[in-house]
């Protein structure tokens, strides 16, 4: 049902109090009130798209060329899907476990304690099953698969649900702007409108669901303003930052037919290479200089230009890739120190650039996809310059995917992150934090299946008395 901020006083205390309305926050107090529970749900815009709420989300990027931060998210009632592509893949179980060459890019748990939630996330993004990936043998490269979702805009498709449940209270254009705790735990969240209405919302659960930036801009904040109470072991806080880079690295011709494919290393070769992840994709395109890429394969391979000037199946296409960057202590979100939003918050300074291992990694799997191209005698690709490390990163590529990941990372121990394995903020009772800020690892996968694979995972730790 649809509450004032006035009404939210009264008829606390509630169950869980969850902040964001995005696929993570809908996905959550949906499970939950299904269940009985009583569930305030608190959205910092409104229904549709407003201004006043939008400009909360501006914020400063330093470091390498990025997105506007308040173009890349969408601060209304659904949240960010509400701008989403609907692509969607399961995190890799690579993704989760510890590896030599990368000490920090694991998880502390497993692909296994995720899988029994996909059939309930895919039914939450009206997808079908998955597509099983392929593995090419003897080439260490695996044909790998998406799903794609209508997509599913939160928004519209569970409106209804979440204004007419009985059990679920939604307070929209409540602005979460900092967390109470006392020395044992988190007491309440102060919420404030944009009518200059405040209140505080108490319950006996508190779940952070803001997004890959807000999560940690609102706990920074949060434990400025309690002196320390609400994170009480910092360090990691705001860091480890992460997106996947998305850059076009090469042209190719092939002569045999294709449309577009996806290819990623099977996980051994990725081991023996000592890489992180990395998603290739094969785009055909009819309007790709074909001609002028079998010239240029005539300056080094004349005899093969020949043959591929006659070949019936000769097309042409552009080798993109999104990949895993290593989570990285300096990449991170800090809390600008002479702007704030009109609630008094201090906007968010995003640091962020890519690593030489960011370059390795993408160097690399390439490298060993272009050595399957001709050990199949399938065609030859022309690498970019970038990737060849005769130029720097191109600043007019579409540069990430949007995918705000890491900065509340999951870990063991307080020192590498900030929830735990269930999602609760190590030494804090009664608060969490849910999406892909607690992302360790981004993998190369789109991030948002996972999020709602976790939202299921969590509503059945807090139901079953995980508080």
């Amino acid at each position: 049902m649809l509450i004032p901020l006035a009404a939210v006083a009264p008829l606390a205390p509630f169950d869980c109090c969850i902040i964001g309305s995005g696929p993570a926050g809908i996905t959550l107090a949906l499970d939950l009130a299904a269940r009985g529970e009583r569930v305030l749900l608190c959205e910092g815009g409104g229904f549709d798209f407003a201004d006043e709420s939008q400009d909360v989300y501006r914020g400063r990027v330093i470091g390498d060329p990025f997105p506007d931060l308040a173009f890349t998210r969408l601060r209304s009632f659904g949240g960010t899907s509400g701008l989403w592509g609907g692509v969607c893949r399961p995190l890799d179980a690579i993704d989760f476990e510890p590896k030599a060459h990368h000490p920090l890019a694991h998880w502390p748990i497993r692909k296994a304690d995720l899988d029994p939630y996909l059939p309930r996330a895919l039914t939450t993004l009206e997808l079908p099953p998955l597509e099983a990936d392929q593995p090419i043998p003897d080439t260490g490269f695996q044909r790998i698969h998406f799903g794609q979702s209508p997509p599913t805009r939160f928004g519209e498709v569970y409106r209804a649900a979440v204004a007419e449940h009985p059990n679920l209270y939604l307070c929209l254009n409540a602005n979460a702007t900092h967390v109470l705790a006392d020395d044992r735990h988190v007491t309440g969240i102060a919420l404030a409108d944009f009518a200059d209405g405040r209140t505080t919302a108490v319950a006996r659960t508190y779940v952070l669901a803001t997004g890959g930036i807000e999560n940690s801009r609102l706990l920074l904040w949060s434990n400025e303003v309690s002196g320390g109470r609400v994170v009480k072991r910092p360090t990691s806080l705001g860091r480890y930052w992460m997106e996947h880079p998305h850059f076009t690295l090469a042209d190719f011709v092939t002569y045999r037919p294709f449309t577009h494919v996806h290819f990623s290393l099977q996980a051994v070769r990725q081991r023996e290479l000592g890489l992180l992840n990395c998603g290739l994709r094969f785009f055909h395109r009819e309007d790709w200089p074909l001609q002028e890429l079998i010239d240029d394969l005539a300056r080094v391979a004349p005899d093969l230009a020949k043959r591929v000037r006659v070949e019936d199946a000769t097309g042409a296409g552009r080798l993109r890739a999104a990949w895993e960057q290593e989570p990285r202590a300096r990449n991170r979100i800090e809390l600008s120190g002479h702007e704030r939003d009109r609630f008094g918050v201090p906007r968010p300074l995003l640091h962020w650039t890519k690593s030489t291992e960011d370059l390795v990694t993408v160097q690399r799997t390439a490298l060993a996809f272009g050595q399957l191209l001709v050990q199949a005698d399938v065609g030859r690709m022309r690498a970019r310059p970038w990737l060849l490390g005769e130029a720097d990163f191109p600043d007019d590529d579409e540069l990430v995917g949007n995918h705000h990941m890491g900065g509340t990372r999951m870990s063991s121990l307080p020192e590498h992150g900030v929830v735990d394995a269930n999602l609760r903020v190590h030494g804090q009772p009664n608060l969490y934090v849910l999406g892909s800020s607690v992302f360790a690892t981004g993998g190369h996968a789109n991030p948002t299946l996972t999020i709602v694979q976790l939202a299921h995972r969590l509503a059945d730790h807090l139901h079953a008395g995980g508080r």
